[in-house]
Protein backbone atom coordinates (compact mmCIF):
# COMPACT_ATOMS: atom_id res chain seq x y z
CA UNK A 1 0.00 0.00 0.00
CA UNK A 2 1.29 3.40 -0.91
CA UNK A 3 2.35 5.36 2.14
CA UNK A 4 0.43 8.56 2.68
CA UNK A 5 2.62 11.64 2.70
CA UNK A 6 1.42 14.33 5.05
CA UNK A 7 2.38 17.93 4.59
CA UNK A 8 2.65 21.13 6.53
CA UNK A 9 1.69 24.43 4.94
CA UNK A 10 3.36 27.60 6.18
CA UNK A 11 2.74 31.24 5.37
CA UNK A 12 -0.50 30.04 3.91
CA UNK A 13 -1.77 31.36 0.62
CA UNK A 14 0.58 34.23 0.03
CA UNK A 15 3.01 34.19 -2.85
CA UNK A 16 6.10 36.11 -3.95
CA UNK A 17 6.11 39.15 -6.19
CA UNK A 18 7.57 37.02 -9.00
CA UNK A 19 4.27 35.20 -9.37
CA UNK A 20 1.50 36.22 -11.72
CA UNK A 21 -0.82 38.74 -10.14
CA UNK A 22 -3.73 37.34 -8.16
CA UNK A 23 -6.99 39.24 -8.17
CA UNK A 24 -10.07 39.20 -5.94
CA UNK A 25 -13.24 37.54 -7.20
CA UNK A 26 -16.76 37.02 -5.92
CA UNK A 27 -19.25 34.24 -6.68
CA UNK A 28 -22.59 33.04 -5.41
CA UNK A 29 -22.26 30.58 -2.56
CA UNK A 30 -22.97 27.72 -4.99
CA UNK A 31 -19.98 28.75 -7.13
CA UNK A 32 -21.99 30.35 -9.93
CA UNK A 33 -21.79 33.91 -11.26
CA UNK A 34 -18.05 34.51 -10.84
CA UNK A 35 -17.01 38.15 -11.22
CA UNK A 36 -13.83 40.13 -10.56
CA UNK A 37 -14.09 42.57 -7.65
CA UNK A 38 -12.92 45.92 -8.96
CA UNK A 39 -9.41 46.26 -10.38
CA UNK A 40 -6.88 45.68 -7.62
CA UNK A 41 -3.29 46.57 -8.64
CA UNK A 42 -1.66 44.21 -6.14
CA UNK A 43 -0.77 40.58 -5.60
CA UNK A 44 -3.56 39.71 -3.18
CA UNK A 45 -3.96 37.35 -0.24
CA UNK A 46 -5.34 36.98 3.29
CA UNK A 47 -8.88 38.21 2.73
CA UNK A 48 -11.16 39.20 5.62
CA UNK A 49 -14.69 40.56 5.36
CA UNK A 50 -16.18 43.04 7.82
CA UNK A 51 -19.06 42.02 10.08
CA UNK A 52 -21.42 44.40 8.32
CA UNK A 53 -20.42 42.92 4.95
CA UNK A 54 -19.45 46.29 3.49
CA UNK A 55 -15.66 46.06 3.42
CA UNK A 56 -12.73 43.73 2.69
CA UNK A 57 -9.28 43.61 4.22
CA UNK A 58 -6.49 42.17 2.10
CA UNK A 59 -2.73 41.85 2.14
CA UNK A 60 -1.19 43.14 -1.09
CA UNK A 61 2.14 43.67 -2.75
CA UNK A 62 2.86 45.95 -5.71
CA UNK A 63 6.26 46.24 -7.41
CA UNK A 64 7.97 48.81 -9.62
CA UNK A 65 5.73 51.67 -8.53
CA UNK A 66 6.56 55.35 -8.50
CA UNK A 67 6.88 57.02 -5.16
CA UNK A 68 7.22 55.03 -1.91
CA UNK A 69 8.09 51.39 -2.54
CA UNK A 70 5.34 48.87 -1.93
CA UNK A 71 7.56 45.93 -2.82
CA UNK A 72 6.58 44.31 0.46
CA UNK A 73 3.38 42.97 1.94
CA UNK A 74 1.13 45.73 3.23
CA UNK A 75 -2.44 45.83 4.52
CA UNK A 76 -5.27 47.44 2.54
CA UNK A 77 -9.01 47.88 2.87
CA UNK A 78 -11.61 48.43 0.18
CA UNK A 79 -15.34 48.57 -0.23
CA UNK A 80 -17.06 45.30 -1.01
CA UNK A 81 -17.54 46.39 -4.64
CA UNK A 82 -13.80 46.95 -5.09
CA UNK A 83 -13.86 50.74 -4.82
CA UNK A 84 -12.00 53.07 -2.45
CA UNK A 85 -8.82 51.06 -1.88
CA UNK A 86 -7.00 52.42 1.17
CA UNK A 87 -3.57 51.44 2.47
CA UNK A 88 -3.71 50.94 6.24
CA UNK A 89 -0.19 49.81 7.21
CA UNK A 90 2.83 52.09 6.55
CA UNK A 91 5.27 51.61 3.67
CA UNK A 92 8.16 51.04 6.06
CA UNK A 93 8.65 48.49 8.81
CA UNK A 94 7.71 44.82 9.10
CA UNK A 95 5.56 43.20 6.44
CA UNK A 96 1.95 42.21 7.11
CA UNK A 97 1.16 38.55 6.42
CA UNK A 98 -2.48 38.18 7.49
CA UNK A 99 -5.19 40.24 9.16
CA UNK A 100 -8.79 40.03 10.38
CA UNK A 101 -11.40 42.53 11.51
CA UNK A 102 -12.07 42.82 15.22
CA UNK A 103 -15.61 42.48 16.58
CA UNK A 104 -16.57 46.11 15.90
CA UNK A 105 -14.78 46.36 12.50
CA UNK A 106 -12.71 49.19 13.96
CA UNK A 107 -9.95 47.19 15.60
CA UNK A 108 -7.78 45.00 13.35
CA UNK A 109 -5.74 41.98 14.43
CA UNK A 110 -2.77 41.28 12.18
CA UNK A 111 0.40 39.23 11.83
CA UNK A 112 3.67 41.10 11.32
CA UNK A 113 6.71 39.40 9.81
CA UNK A 114 9.98 41.18 10.61
CA UNK A 115 13.46 41.16 9.06
CA UNK A 116 14.61 38.51 11.54
CA UNK A 117 12.00 36.07 10.26
CA UNK A 118 9.79 36.32 13.36
CA UNK A 119 6.01 36.68 13.26
CA UNK A 120 4.05 38.50 15.96
CA UNK A 121 0.36 39.27 16.35
CA UNK A 122 -0.68 42.87 17.02
CA UNK A 123 -3.88 44.85 17.17
CA UNK A 124 -4.39 48.43 15.97
CA UNK A 125 -7.21 50.72 14.99
CA UNK A 126 -7.99 51.59 11.38
CA UNK A 127 -5.73 54.65 11.49
CA UNK A 128 -2.88 52.38 12.59
CA UNK A 129 -2.77 53.97 16.02
CA UNK A 130 -2.83 52.38 19.47
CA UNK A 131 -0.82 49.46 18.12
CA UNK A 132 -0.50 46.73 20.75
CA UNK A 133 1.44 43.47 20.89
CA UNK A 134 -0.98 40.59 21.49
CA UNK A 135 1.04 37.39 20.89
CA UNK A 136 4.83 37.31 20.84
CA UNK A 137 5.31 34.53 18.27
CA UNK A 138 1.90 33.87 16.75
CA UNK A 139 0.70 33.30 13.18
CA UNK A 140 -2.65 33.66 11.39
CA UNK A 141 -4.93 35.20 14.08
CA UNK A 142 -8.66 34.45 14.01
CA UNK A 143 -11.31 35.77 16.44
CA UNK A 144 -14.53 34.16 17.61
CA UNK A 145 -17.87 35.85 16.92
CA UNK A 146 -17.97 37.43 20.40
CA UNK A 147 -14.50 38.89 19.92
CA UNK A 148 -13.30 37.66 23.29
CA UNK A 149 -11.12 34.74 22.17
CA UNK A 150 -8.27 34.44 19.70
CA UNK A 151 -7.02 31.29 17.97
CA UNK A 152 -3.66 31.24 16.20
CA UNK A 153 -0.75 29.07 15.15
CA UNK A 154 2.77 28.77 16.46
CA UNK A 155 5.73 27.00 14.92
CA UNK A 156 5.93 24.14 14.25
CA UNK A 157 2.24 23.95 13.29
CA UNK A 158 0.67 23.98 16.73
CA UNK A 159 -2.60 25.69 17.60
CA UNK A 160 -3.04 28.00 20.59
CA UNK A 161 -5.99 29.85 22.12
CA UNK A 162 -6.02 32.99 24.27
CA UNK A 163 -8.25 35.84 25.27
CA UNK A 164 -8.35 38.54 22.61
CA UNK A 165 -5.80 40.58 24.58
CA UNK A 166 -3.34 37.66 24.48
CA UNK A 167 -3.73 36.61 28.11
CA UNK A 168 -4.52 33.10 29.35
CA UNK A 169 -2.77 31.52 26.39
CA UNK A 170 -2.84 27.74 26.14
CA UNK A 171 -2.05 25.12 23.53
CA UNK A 172 -5.09 23.56 21.95
CA UNK A 173 -3.55 20.56 20.27
CA UNK A 174 -0.29 18.71 20.81
CA UNK A 175 -0.46 17.28 17.31
CA UNK A 176 2.60 18.43 15.32
CA UNK A 177 0.53 18.78 12.15
CA UNK A 178 -2.45 21.00 13.09
CA UNK A 179 -3.04 24.23 11.21
CA UNK A 180 -5.54 26.67 9.64
CA UNK A 181 -7.74 27.23 12.73
CA UNK A 182 -10.93 29.29 12.75
CA UNK A 183 -14.00 29.55 14.98
CA UNK A 184 -17.48 28.17 14.46
CA UNK A 185 -19.65 31.28 13.85
CA UNK A 186 -22.62 29.72 15.67
CA UNK A 187 -20.80 28.16 18.62
CA UNK A 188 -17.99 30.58 19.40
CA UNK A 189 -16.29 28.17 21.79
CA UNK A 190 -15.73 25.59 19.03
CA UNK A 191 -12.71 25.67 16.72
CA UNK A 192 -12.33 24.22 13.24
CA UNK A 193 -8.91 23.22 11.92
CA UNK A 194 -6.90 20.85 9.70
CA UNK A 195 -5.09 17.83 11.09
CA UNK A 196 -2.38 16.04 9.10
CA UNK A 197 -3.41 18.35 6.23
CA UNK A 198 -6.06 15.78 5.28
CA UNK A 199 -8.71 15.79 8.04
CA UNK A 200 -11.17 18.52 9.07
CA UNK A 201 -11.56 18.57 12.85
CA UNK A 202 -13.54 20.47 15.46
CA UNK A 203 -12.71 20.84 19.14
CA UNK A 204 -13.86 23.11 21.94
CA UNK A 205 -11.50 25.92 22.87
CA UNK A 206 -10.79 24.16 26.18
CA UNK A 207 -9.62 21.05 24.27
CA UNK A 208 -12.73 18.93 24.92
CA UNK A 209 -15.07 17.18 22.46
CA UNK A 210 -12.63 16.71 19.63
CA UNK A 211 -14.31 15.30 16.54
CA UNK A 212 -13.17 14.49 13.00
CA UNK A 213 -15.92 15.93 10.83
CA UNK A 214 -14.48 14.97 7.52
CA UNK A 215 -11.72 12.45 6.96
CA UNK A 216 -10.13 12.78 3.55
CA UNK A 217 -9.60 9.29 2.15
CA UNK A 218 -8.33 10.40 -1.25
CA UNK A 219 -4.77 10.97 -0.03
CA UNK A 220 -4.71 14.61 -1.12
CA UNK A 221 -4.02 17.81 0.78
CA UNK A 222 -6.77 19.91 2.25
CA UNK A 223 -6.40 23.28 3.92
CA UNK A 224 -8.14 26.43 5.13
CA UNK A 225 -11.51 25.03 6.20
CA UNK A 226 -14.06 27.73 7.10
CA UNK A 227 -17.67 27.44 8.21
CA UNK A 228 -20.41 29.20 6.30
CA UNK A 229 -22.03 31.86 8.52
CA UNK A 230 -24.98 29.60 9.44
CA UNK A 231 -22.61 26.81 10.47
CA UNK A 232 -24.19 24.21 8.18
CA UNK A 233 -21.37 23.81 5.64
CA UNK A 234 -17.58 23.98 5.44
CA UNK A 235 -15.59 25.38 2.53
CA UNK A 236 -12.01 24.19 2.11
CA UNK A 237 -9.17 24.13 -0.41
CA UNK A 238 -7.47 21.19 -2.07
CA UNK A 239 -5.39 20.64 -5.20
CA UNK A 240 -7.27 19.08 -8.07
CA UNK A 241 -6.84 20.52 -11.56
CA UNK A 242 -5.34 23.53 -9.77
CA UNK A 243 -5.86 24.69 -6.16
CA UNK A 244 -9.64 24.47 -6.05
CA UNK A 245 -12.40 25.10 -3.52
CA UNK A 246 -14.74 22.40 -2.22
CA UNK A 247 -17.71 22.36 0.14
CA UNK A 248 -18.96 19.72 2.56
CA UNK A 249 -21.86 19.58 5.01
CA UNK A 250 -20.86 20.27 8.61
CA UNK A 251 -21.57 16.63 9.49
CA UNK A 252 -19.02 15.51 6.87
CA UNK A 253 -21.54 14.41 4.26
CA UNK A 254 -21.77 15.32 0.58
CA UNK A 255 -18.31 16.77 -0.16
CA UNK A 256 -18.26 18.22 -3.66
CA UNK A 257 -16.48 20.67 -5.93
CA UNK A 258 -17.43 24.32 -5.55
CA UNK A 259 -14.92 26.20 -7.72
CA UNK A 260 -12.51 24.46 -10.07
CA UNK A 261 -10.59 25.42 -13.20
CA UNK A 262 -7.74 23.97 -15.31
CA UNK A 263 -6.40 27.49 -15.87
CA UNK A 264 -6.42 29.21 -12.46
CA UNK A 265 -6.17 28.41 -8.76
CA UNK A 266 -8.84 29.66 -6.34
CA UNK A 267 -7.64 30.35 -2.78
CA UNK A 268 -8.30 32.46 0.37
CA UNK A 269 -12.07 31.88 0.69
CA UNK A 270 -14.23 34.15 2.87
CA UNK A 271 -18.03 34.24 2.97
CA UNK A 272 -20.25 37.30 3.31
CA UNK A 273 -22.13 37.58 6.63
CA UNK A 274 -25.46 36.82 4.93
CA UNK A 275 -24.00 33.58 3.52
CA UNK A 276 -24.86 34.47 -0.08
CA UNK A 277 -21.48 35.45 -1.53
CA UNK A 278 -18.06 33.81 -1.61
CA UNK A 279 -14.97 36.00 -2.00
CA UNK A 280 -11.61 34.53 -2.99
CA UNK A 281 -8.43 35.28 -4.93
CA UNK A 282 -7.09 33.59 -8.07
CA UNK A 283 -3.77 33.19 -9.86
CA UNK A 284 -2.71 31.46 -13.08
CA UNK A 285 -1.95 27.76 -13.53
CA UNK A 286 1.54 28.49 -14.86
CA UNK A 287 2.60 29.67 -11.42
CA UNK A 288 1.32 26.76 -9.36
CA UNK A 289 4.76 25.17 -8.78
CA UNK A 290 6.24 28.48 -7.60
CA UNK A 291 3.20 29.03 -5.41
CA UNK A 292 3.57 25.65 -3.72
CA UNK A 293 7.28 26.18 -3.22
CA UNK A 294 6.56 29.49 -1.54
CA UNK A 295 3.93 27.89 0.66
CA UNK A 296 6.57 25.47 1.91
CA UNK A 297 4.91 22.18 1.01
CA UNK A 298 7.28 19.58 2.44
CA UNK A 299 6.99 16.03 3.67
CA UNK A 300 6.46 15.93 7.40
CA UNK A 301 9.55 14.78 9.26
CA UNK A 302 9.60 12.54 12.30
CA UNK A 303 9.49 15.47 14.72
CA UNK A 304 6.83 17.37 12.77
CA UNK A 305 9.12 20.22 11.76
CA UNK A 306 9.36 21.81 8.36
CA UNK A 307 10.97 24.90 6.85
CA UNK A 308 10.98 27.79 9.34
CA UNK A 309 8.72 30.60 8.25
CA UNK A 310 11.61 33.01 7.82
CA UNK A 311 13.30 30.89 5.14
CA UNK A 312 11.20 31.94 2.21
CA UNK A 313 12.29 31.93 -1.43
Amino acid sequence: MKTLKSYLILNLFFFSASLAKAQIYVANIDGSGIEEVGSVPYDVASLSISHDGKELLFVGRRTNTRGPSLDERRLFSMRIDGSKITQLSPNTGPEIVSAVFGPDDNLIFFEEFNAKGVSKIFSADRKWKHKKLVVEDGLRPQLNSSGNQLVFEKMPCKIFVSKSDGTEEHQLSGNPCAHSPSFDPINDKRILYCEHSRDIVTVNSDGTKKRVLFGNNELVLITHPIFTPNGTQIIYGRPQRQWDLFIVNADGSNPHELLSSPAVSSVNPVVSPDGKKLYFSRFSAERRAEFEKYLGLTEETSNGRTRPQGQQP
